[in-house]
């Protein structure tokens, strides 16, 4: 099968804009990755119904005294994002998950980067769904906005499914 020189030049783009998010093709150090609070972000299913949906956002830090900086400055982050990821709808395809998550990760690093000081800051993933927070950690969690993924979090629990109705 021939791939048209458009097709493969998106192909490369596509691959390109996710090596840029993720850095190296190997899980990020849990050592050196917090996680913030779950975000509610705007979707649209196929159909045209609207709703929100849960995204867990982690970020990547060089150290760990990188991951308290960015944790002390997790309502400054938390808020700037917000604002970011609130301008868009994003799309769901027709299993109920996120479109373009990688794309999605590379227009909020900046943000993050901005807030938490670029130096801080070595990648972000978005991930749909709500990741679990151990019992021992969640009055930290609750109170800081933030928390060292060794410390407390458990793999986050996908949200699927049509999107869950907005008030209007």
């Amino acid at each position: 099968m021939k791939l048209s020189r458009c097709r493969m030049f998106a192909a490369l783009v596509a691959v390109s804009a996710y090596l840029a998010v993720s850095g190296p093709l190997h899980a990020a150090d849990p050592q050196n990755r917090v996680q913030l609070q779950v975000f509610q972000v705007k979707v649209i299913d196929t159909q045209g119904r609207q709703g929100q949906m849960p995204v867990a956002v982690y970020i990547d830090v060089p150290n760990r005294k990188a991951s308290t900086d960015v944790c002390a400055m997790a309502p400054r982050v938390r808020d700037a994002l917000n604002t970011h990821l609130r301008k868009e709808t994003y799309k769901l395809d027709a299993k109920g998950n996120l479109q373009d998550l990688p794309a999605m990760s590379a227009a909020a690093r900046p943000v993050v980067e901005n807030a938490a000081k670029k130096e801080n800051v070595s990648g972000i993933e978005i991930k749909q769904g709500s990741p679990q927070v151990k019992s021992s950690a969640a009055s930290m969690f609750q109170k800081s906005g933030c928390i060292g993924v060794a410390d407390a979090v458990e793999e986050p629990k996908a949200a699927k499914g049509a999107p869950k109705a907005a008030a209007h």
